[in-house]
């Protein structure tokens, strides 16, 4: 038989009872790691797992050995699962004839065997005719179970975001929906990781809305660092952690995080510094683009906010926040991070050791905090 496997409809997997054997083929590689979940939660119970099953991968075994493993007589289950993960190497024309003899050995499988293939995605998966081969194909119509992981169309992605939503008690807007499908694409894995983000940043709220999307599931790693250093400027503590975080799952490497980020925040702190010094002046976010000369003069010559006119209203908005003793304090504070990240600085010094995460941690923490708890408050007084 074949089915299109269905995320929450595991029951048609063995609605008609569990098969001698399936192939989990297709484009979602995700939703196979699923759907196999469910099925050894079914054929596969856990007390007996040790006894009654075994798990392989075809690279180093071959139709006879699988067939020997599933024809063992189960010692407490109902049934003796075989396992057989890396099924696509049986497509690779020196390993046909293999895969033609386990379509030959699948009718003598006995009632008590579950052989579970699964074949990862190649990168012409969509445009393939056959799941294996045409024979191995023909055998598991016949004596089990073709099983195709197919990935959404992307009509279908947003229909899903919403329902998964619905799932964890929730309603996401749908063009909060569609943004979070543009951003992420039809990767289901990434999907399902940003939407358990987004429940949790939504905490008792119902509702997630577009800038939820926005802020926790930009476009690029680049949109992320952007978005992690506005939300220090604009000294919100939380996001900016969260943030921070994001960087470190796009890039597991801690120096090369830190040296982005701090090299980011350096300058978004000296763009803030511009935009005080203007408010001060009397100017507003419209007189950026056509500073008089002797404004010009005092500002400094590289990172002029000038360059950022078309975010003036925003780092405007941010100086408001920022007294001067703040800023100085938190250069200051960039500083020794960036000092410590390289080695030169040890805690007895400062609150930085020698980890380039916990640094960054510690740093957005210290100078992210509202003006009111600043620790460095009563240096410049």
């Amino acid at each position: 038989m074949e089915l299109t496997v269905q995320s929450g409809k595991w029951n048609l997997l063995w609605q008609q009872g569990v098969q001698k054997a399936y192939l989990f083929f297709g484009t979602d590689d995700r939703l196979k790691q699923l759907a196999v979940q469910q099925l050894l939660q079914q054929a596969a119970p856990e007390e007996w797992r040790d006894f009654d099953m075994e798990a392989m991968h075809l690279f180093d075994t071959d139709a006879g050995r699988i067939f020997a493993a599933a024809v063992q007589a189960p010692f407490g289950a109902e049934k003796r699962v075989v396992l057989v993960r890396g099924a696509e190497l049986w497509r690779e024309k020196a390993r046909q004839q293999d895969a033609d003899k386990f379509a030959e050995l699948l009718g003598a499988l006995p009632a008590s065997a579950c052989v579970i293939l699964v074949a990862a995605a190649g990168d012409e998966e969509a445009k393939r005719k056959t799941a294996v081969s045409a024979k191995l194909d023909a055998a598991l119509r016949q004596h089990g179970m073709l099983a195709a992981c197919k990935m959404p169309e992307r009509a279908e992605l947003v229909q899903w975001i919403t329902a998964w939503v619905k799932q964890e008690n929730k309603q996401i807007e749908p063009e909060a929906a569609r943004k979070l499908m543009e951003n992420v694409g039809a990767d289901m894995q990434r999907l399902e990781t940003e939407l358990q983000k987004l429940c949790a940043y939504a905490a008792e709220r119902q509702h997630i809305g577009l800038q939820d999307v926005l802020l926790l599931a930009p476009e690029t790693p680049e949109d992320s660092i952007f978005a992690a250093v506005d939300a220090v400027m604009n000294r919100s503590t939380d996001n900016a952690l969260l943030l921070l975080a994001e960087l470190h799952r796009y890039d597991p490497h801690p120096h090369a995080v830190a040296g982005k980020y701090l090299a980011m925040l350096a300058r978004q702190i000296r763009l803030v510094w511009q935009a005080r010094f203007l408010i001060e002046k009397g100017l507003t976010p419209n007189d950026v683009r056509s500073l008089p000369a002797e404004i010009l003069e005092e500002l400094p010559s590289d990172a002029r906010i000038v360059s950022m006119a078309f975010r003036a209203r925003e780092l405007f908005a941010m100086a408001r926040l920022w007294e001067y003793a703040d800023l100085e304090w938190a250069l200051e504070q960039l500083m020794l991070c960036d000092l410590a990240n390289k080695g030169g600085a040890t805690r007895e010094e400062t609150i930085f050791g020698a980890a380039p995460a916990r640094n960054l941690q510690m740093l957005v923490a210290s100078i992210a905090v509202h003006p009111s708890s600043a620790p460095h408050r009563a240096r410049y007084r």
